[in-house]
């Protein structure tokens, strides 16, 4: 959560991060820093996310960097464990509990949208049974969407050509 305290007396959460907006399967966002308007949190299994919270209301994820090569299990806190990005964003530490420490480059952290992730939900069907694809975006999509090219490997599959994120907006889905 990201809270306003312009007002002391009145605090409250100016917007929420979570793993099904963002797209991510982990556990536990740990150490969240901020430097400037740049919040790093490390989160496990998902590795650094990196957001601009220049807006604290409308935080849109900037950068990332996944450190954790297993999958993710629920029950262990395996991959990212800390972020130290004041050293400058040149030199960004990152430590992993599993596969040591990681020095970053995060300069060209911005907000132009690049293909983040891709999830199918269910990932495996039988016969007439429909699923749902989300794509979902580092950044946000410029005016007139961005939009992603979609195949299957498997010709039975009825799958659209594209799957469009509306200007604005940082992930989409397609049936």
């Amino acid at each position: 959560k990201i809270y306003n305290i312009s007002n002391p007396a009145s605090v409250t959460v100016a917007s929420t991060l979570t793993m099904t907006a963002l797209g991510i399967d982990a556990v536990a966002p740990h150490d969240p820093k901020i430097m400037g308007n740049l919040l790093y949190v490390s989160w496990f299994q998902a590795g650094t996310l990196i957001f601009d919270i220049t807006n604290p209301a409308a935080p849109v994820l900037v950068g990332s960097y996944d450190t954790w090569p297993g999958p993710v299990n629920s029950g262990q806190l395996d991959g990212n464990w800390g972020v130290y990005p004041y050293l400058g964003q040149d030199r960004v530490l990152l430590s992993d509990r599993n596969t040591g420490l990681y020095i970053i480059d995060a300069t060209a952290v911005n907000s132009q949208a690049a293909l983040y992730n891709f999830k199918v939900n269910p990932s495996t069907i039988v016969g007439g049974v429909n699923s749902t694809a989300t794509a979902y975006l580092v950044g946000i999509a410029p005016a007139g969407g961005s939009v992603v090219n979609l195949s299957s490997n498997n010709s039975l599959a009825v799958v659209p050509p594209t799957l469009t994120i509306p200007a604005g907006a940082s992930s989409a889905g397609a049936t």
